[in-house]
């Protein structure tokens, strides 16, 4: 893992710079404390499954992981404008409303990776960005099943909810997602941490990377007034 610390929001910009020039394309990924963060899959880390009778941790378990997503593909038409046709695509929907799945979220795009890096900026964490040379993308026939993947594969998927489209949205699929992701050649971009980080913030707001333009419903519209009203941020 190579970590590369920026000050300053020149130096976070002269690396987008280069890597627009890069001959293939980078994912991004933010985390607000890359201390703490693992790059394991919501459903495989130790607070997703619990026994109902002491409350101990239970191991991922892929039988309850396909009966989550038989569920959510019951339950969901009726909040949904297109269905999604694939097992993965439908993966990818509950992943961007909140589900634990096997996918870990990426972008395309840096500026969207350092929002969602510096959401708690000035207040708590370490914020970073990971920049990822994407595995192998995912084939057709592996999309039909994507729990019988034996290596992490890459998947963009079609834009079938307005978030997936305006995050740039992309996954990486695990076949085994209690196991942490450690592909080689991964950057770690480090932020400053606390007040330093509020000019970053700032800019990347500016830019028009927040809440109200990445949540584009009536949830994220509220959140961002409320963050608006909070620091004194309007436009």
């Amino acid at each position: 893992m190579n970590i590369v610390q920026f000050a300053t929001w020149e130096a976070f910009a002269a690396l987008i710079s280069e890597v627009e020039h890069l001959p293939t394309p980078k994912l991004f990924r933010g985390v607000t404390n890359y201390r703490e963060h693992k790059l394991v899959p919501k459903i495989g880390r130790p607070d997703a499954r619990k026994d109902t009778t002491d409350g101990k941790v239970l191991p991922h378990s892929e039988s309850e992981e396909r009966r989550l997503l038989d569920y959510f593909r019951r339950a969901s038409p009726p909040y949904l404008s297109y269905e999604p046709r694939t097992a993965l695509d439908w993966l990818a929907v509950a992943q961007h409303f909140g589900a634990p799945t096997r996918l870990l979220d990426w972008t395309a795009s840096p500026l969207i990776a350092a929002y969602f890096a510096m959401e708690k900026a000035g207040t708590e964490g370490a914020p970073a960005v990971y920049v990822l040379d994407p595995p192998p993308e995912i084939s057709g026939s592996e999309r039909e099943d994507p729990f019988g993947l034996t290596a992490v594969r890459t998947f963009y998927p079609p834009h079938i909810t307005p978030r997936i489209q305006v995050q740039r949205s992309a996954f990486t699929v695990h076949p085994c997602p209690s196991s942490e992701f450690e592909p080689g050649g991964l950057t770690v971009c480090c932020f400053p941490e606390g007040n330093a980080c509020w000019e970053l913030k700032r800019i990347v707001d500016r830019c028009g990377f927040n809440r109200g333009s990445l949540f584009p419903d009536l949830g994220g519209l509220a959140e961002y007034v409320g963050w608006c009203y909070k620091w004194g941020r309007w436009q």
